[in-house]
């Protein structure tokens, strides 16, 4: 992940975005078109389009910062493949099914020899 909060802006940075999304609400509801509004907010005419999208068919209200952009892991510590693959050592017949179907769901390239390796450590 390249930002430490997951959404590319720290929480200053997004309330300062949110408050030129408003603004441009406002110039919006005194007439003025997206060029215009994107020539006096600084903003790229595409911001200012897609915003007056928005404007135009959910209010200024929608034009609010929602938070942090990006999703949650969907990996939680307790199905992470290393915790899943070493919890399986309990069941040695298990363990090469086990980890072909945690491989495959998690799209992992497993090498011939990171295999050899594990069936050496059971």
């Amino acid at each position: 992940m390249r930002y430490p909060d997951g959404g590319g802006l720290t929480p200053a940075a997004r309330a300062r975005r949110e408050q030129i999304r408003l603004e441009a609400a406002g110039l919006f509801a005194a007439g003025m078109s997206p060029p215009l509004v994107a020539r006096k907010l600084r903003v790229s005419r595409k911001s200012a389009y897609a915003w007056h999208k928005i404007w135009r068919t959910a209010g200024a209200e929608a034009l609010a910062s929602k938070g942090p952009g990006g999703q949650h892991s969907a990996v939680s510590n307790a199905t992470s493949p290393a915790r899943s693959i070493r919890s399986s050592r309990r069941q040695p017949a298990l363990d090469i099914h086990r980890g072909i179907k945690l491989a495959v769901r998690f799209e992992a390239t497993v090498t011939i020899a990171a295999i050899n390796q594990w069936l050496r450590d059971l």
